[in-house]
Formats: structure tokens, sequence, C-alpha cells
């Protein structure tokens, strides 16, 4: 294996590790969360979730961080030129497209 092969090797390993423990933390969160049976939740019961909540972000940067890192390593980054322009949101609930008159008069 060379260089680049082994490089490669190491930075899809990476985005694997992190990408299981995004994973494991973000479903200790859900479980954390589906626990609860009533309401208000005790203060220390929103610091725990807090700090969990705390925990699954600082995974999931560290996954976009590593996947990112392939990506890139791959050739795999969209120009930002070429790509495509974000979708509007809808003008109004009750905004309504252009329709052909089915009626007009020859």
């Amino acid at each position: 294996m060379n260089g680049g092969e082994l490089r490669l090797k190491r930075l899809q390993n990476n985005c694997s590790v992190t990408l299981e423990r995004f994973v494991e933390v973000a479903r200790a969160t859900c479980e954390m969360a589906g626990t609860l049976r009533k309401l208000p939740v005790s203060k220390n019961r929103r610091l725990a979730i807090y700090l969990q909540r705390k925990r699954e972000d600082e995974a999931l940067a560290s996954y976009q961080k590593a996947a990112h890192g392939l990506l890139a390593a791959l050739g795999i980054q969209p120009d930002p030129a070429d790509s495509e322009p974000a979708p509007q949101p809808l003008q109004g609930a009750h905004t309504r497209g252009a329709r052909p008159n089915a009626r007009r008069k020859a």
C-alpha cells in the first residue's frame, strides 16, 4: 500500500469511526429524552439533557470534519459557482402560480 492509499484508508476509517460515535451519542440523547414522563422537567434533568446534547453536537462536528476531509481527499467538493441556488420559500400561504386560462375566447 503506497502513501496515498494509506492516507485514504485512514480518512475512510476516521469517517466511519466518527459516524458510529455520532450515532451512538445521538441515540443516547433520544433515549434520555424518551424517558421523560412528566412536565415540568427538573433542573438536574434539564442540565443532564443539555450536557448530552452538547456531546451530540461535538460528535456531529467531528463526523462532519472527518467526512469533509475524506471527500476533499477524493476531490469531491462542490464548486460554489457550479452549485445550484438554494430553493426559495413560497411567498405566501395563499399565493397561486400562474394558470392557463382554459376559457379564453378565440
